[in-house]
């Protein structure tokens, strides 16, 4: 018998040098739903049944589809790090169906950012700071197609000759 949260907690720790702090921010997070779902979890316990009950406590969290989904990807992570490592033989996710969600992305059309766009320089005067340097990040952010981690860590060396070269914090790729 061995105790989930001490193994997957040791992966962690073992692999965190390559882990972008995003991602082991992210697996910690999930690590603590699974703790409040199981608070004593042995690493025997999860199989089939254990999958069915903790889509069940995330649909009575009122989790969306998306959030059960990547829920259970992460989970399904964490039982490949402790089969890797020896700890767990089988996986539950062998004959388990996970299934696919379809995300339907919401953008803005161009009317809409033109909208925002003369807003902010028609209101700029009537906005706190806060406000107005908000407006600017997300205008930026429409304009650019920058995430808010890389808006946020954009710096003066990312842009050369009027252009933004930027490894983002999601992927590590260069844009």
């Amino acid at each position: 018998m061995s105790e989930f949260f001490k193994e997957i907690h040791q992966s962690l720790m073992n692999q965190s040098a390559s882990l972008s702090k995003f991602t082991l921010n992210t697996y910690l997070s999930h690590i603590s739903k699974i703790r409040q779902f199981r608070p004593n979890l042995d690493t025997n316990a999860i199989d089939e049944r254990f999958l069915e009950d903790y889509v069940k406590f995330m649909q009575n969290r009122k989790n969306k589809e998306g959030t059960m989904y990547r829920s259970l990807a992460v989970l399904r992570k964490f039982v490949n790090m402790l089969r890797k490592n020896g700890v767990m033989k089988n996986s539950p996710f062998e004959n388990y169906r996970m299934p696919r969600v379809r995300n339907r992305r919401d953008y803005l059309e161009i009317d809409e950012l033109r909208a925002l766009y003369d807003g902010y320089f028609k209101k700029m005067r009537e906005m706190t700071f806060a406000e107005r340097e908000a407006m600017r990040a997300f205008l930026f952010s429409c304009f650019t197609g920058l995430r808010y981690a890389d808006l946020k860590n954009l710096c003066s060396e990312d842009i050369k000759s009027g252009k933004i070269h930027k490894w983002t914090q999601k992927t590590g790729q260069m844009v």
